[in-house]
């Protein structure tokens, strides 16, 4: 459910055409919210829509370490960082941007 709700969210915002396909995606608020199951959580839709790595940002410093602990595992060396960051200002935001190469 979450998964198509993410879906719609995306065609809405770029239409219905769009790829990640060897993207970078810097994902914030990757956290899990209200999602149970991983499997369900944005980075992980994401990955699995073709991204090459995923930049995720949340302040849940739980949620964090599960996505640090699980993407090793099922996504070996796919370079994918996870951070616990609170954006406040623009600036941090083209920080990372620029950091991590997001186009």
């Amino acid at each position: 459910m979450h998964q198509d709700l993410l879906n719609l969210k995306i065609q809405a915002i770029i239409g219905t055409n769009w790829t990640l396909s060897d993207k970078v995606v810097l994902d914030l608020g990757c956290g899990f919210w209200d999602v149970d199951d991983i499997q369900e959580s944005s980075p992980i839709y994401f990955k699995k829509k073709g991204a090459k790595k995923i930049i995720g940002v949340d302040l849940n410093e739980n949620d964090i370490k599960v996505l640090k602990d699980y993407f090793p595992e099922h996504f070996k060396g796919d370079g994918s960082e996870f951070l616990v960051k609170k954006i406040t200002k623009t600036n941090d935001l083209l920080e990372l941007i620029t950091k991590y190469n997001i186009e």
